[in-house]
Protein backbone atom coordinates (compact mmCIF):
# COMPACT_ATOMS: atom_id res chain seq x y z
CA UNK A 1 0.00 0.00 0.00
CA UNK A 2 1.30 3.19 -0.90
CA UNK A 3 1.75 5.82 2.30
CA UNK A 4 -1.61 8.14 1.03
CA UNK A 5 -3.41 4.73 1.45
CA UNK A 6 -1.97 4.14 4.55
CA UNK A 7 -3.54 7.70 5.48
CA UNK A 8 -6.60 7.29 4.69
CA UNK A 9 -7.14 3.88 6.55
CA UNK A 10 -5.58 5.35 9.48
CA UNK A 11 -7.25 8.51 9.47
CA UNK A 12 -10.94 5.82 9.17
CA UNK A 13 -9.83 4.46 12.59
CA UNK A 14 -8.30 1.30 10.78
CA UNK A 15 -5.65 -0.98 12.47
CA UNK A 16 -2.29 -1.20 10.76
CA UNK A 17 0.30 -3.51 11.03
CA UNK A 18 3.48 -2.69 8.59
CA UNK A 19 7.53 -3.11 8.30
CA UNK A 20 9.14 0.70 8.48
CA UNK A 21 11.66 -0.69 5.15
CA UNK A 22 10.45 1.70 2.25
CA UNK A 23 8.98 4.51 4.64
CA UNK A 24 11.11 7.21 5.38
CA UNK A 25 9.94 9.04 9.23
CA UNK A 26 7.90 11.80 8.25
CA UNK A 27 5.58 9.26 6.43
CA UNK A 28 5.42 6.85 9.47
CA UNK A 29 4.59 10.31 11.57
CA UNK A 30 2.21 11.55 9.48
CA UNK A 31 0.49 7.75 9.40
CA UNK A 32 0.88 7.45 13.56
CA UNK A 33 -0.88 11.34 13.56
CA UNK A 34 -3.51 10.42 11.17
CA UNK A 35 -4.65 7.89 13.12
CA UNK A 36 -4.96 9.81 16.65
CA UNK A 37 -8.26 11.16 16.52
CA UNK A 38 -9.98 7.54 16.32
CA UNK A 39 -7.42 6.15 18.18
CA UNK A 40 -5.85 3.87 15.05
CA UNK A 41 -3.15 1.16 16.32
CA UNK A 42 -0.11 1.58 14.42
CA UNK A 43 2.04 -1.61 14.82
CA UNK A 44 5.75 -0.82 13.37
CA UNK A 45 7.93 -3.93 12.18
CA UNK A 46 11.58 -3.85 11.79
CA UNK A 47 11.65 -0.75 14.30
CA UNK A 48 15.16 -1.52 15.14
CA UNK A 49 16.39 0.67 11.46
CA UNK A 50 14.98 3.65 12.52
CA UNK A 51 16.64 6.03 15.15
CA UNK A 52 15.56 6.42 18.76
CA UNK A 53 14.53 10.17 17.90
CA UNK A 54 12.17 8.51 15.15
CA UNK A 55 10.65 5.93 16.94
CA UNK A 56 9.97 8.89 20.11
CA UNK A 57 8.73 11.39 17.64
CA UNK A 58 6.36 8.44 15.80
CA UNK A 59 5.21 7.48 19.13
CA UNK A 60 4.69 10.91 20.84
CA UNK A 61 1.81 11.40 17.49
CA UNK A 62 -0.46 8.67 18.79
CA UNK A 63 0.24 8.21 22.28
CA UNK A 64 -0.73 4.66 23.53
CA UNK A 65 -1.59 3.50 20.08
CA UNK A 66 1.78 2.79 18.24
CA UNK A 67 3.53 -0.38 18.65
CA UNK A 68 7.43 -1.07 17.59
CA UNK A 69 8.40 -4.82 17.02
CA UNK A 70 12.30 -4.88 17.06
Amino acid sequence: MTQLELLGLAGAGGGIDISVRGFKQIDLLGIAGAGKSKGAKLILRDAGLLSSLDRLGIAGANPGNVTFVF
